[in-house]
């Protein structure tokens, strides 16, 4: 926390008007005049800023302090979506444990607890999706794996195509060199060698 406070038990408790501001979102609205104690509107709805987030700086695709929080029984009351299926409608929810908590029993509670709710059977399908940190990871690094792989798989057509060219093209056994070389390259570095291969050709022999 930069300054105030973070949301209590107490705010959720009696559905507080009560909210937490990111640092992009204070100096928008305050420039850079301290926001604890301002009232700001969201949706129509009047809220007491408590608390500003310590800055965290811009990431390449997202602004972790363009954000705001606000209790979730507050925001169950006065800030449901039309068109909710009920009241305590949620859609996503991102849980976060201290630090001497154990995230699996952790995450074995919760899943207890939402098939408690839903009434799921020992052999019914859960209703619901519960992703950990690590399988986020995981699944992170299957993506990334994907891509590269990917992208290895265009150098190396594009390389070939370098190396072969056009039927009617044909190069001396000297030539063969810089081929061998730029595939070489292909693996350590990748985008060179495919602007390398795309602007290379074999040269003809008499």
């Amino acid at each position: 926390m930069a300054r105030g406070r973070l949301l209590s038990d107490a705010d959720q408790r009696l559905k507080a008007r009560s909210i937490v501001v990111g640092a992009t979102v204070a100096r928008r609205l305050f420039g850079s005049d301290d926001p604890v104690g301002r009232s700001v509107r969201v949706n129509g709805v009047p809220f007491e800023i408590v608390g500003l987030l310590a800055g965290k700086g811009k990431s390449l695709s997202s602004d972790p302090d363009d954000t705001a929080l606000i209790p979730l029984s507050t925001a169950m009351q006065r800030m449901r979506a039309a068109g909710a299926r009920a009241h305590d409608a949620i859609d996503l929810a991102f849980i976060q444990f201290g630090q001497e908590a154990a995230i699996e029993k952790g995450e074995e509670a919760i899943l207890s607890l939402l098939r408690e709710k839903y009434r799921v059977g020992e052999n019914d399908i859960d209703p619901f999706t519960l992703t950990s940190t690590k399988e986020f990871v995981a699944q992170s690094l299957s993506i990334i794996t994907a891509i590269q792989l990917g992208l290895v798989a265009i150098a190396s057509i594009s390389c070939l195509w370098a190396v072969s060219g056009s039927p009617i093209s044909c190069w001396s056994r000297s030539a063969n060199a810089p081929a061998r070389l730029a595939c070489g390259w292909l693996w350590g570095r990748g985008r060179l060698i495919f602007a390398i291969s795309l602007s290379w050709k074999p040269p003809c022999s008499a």
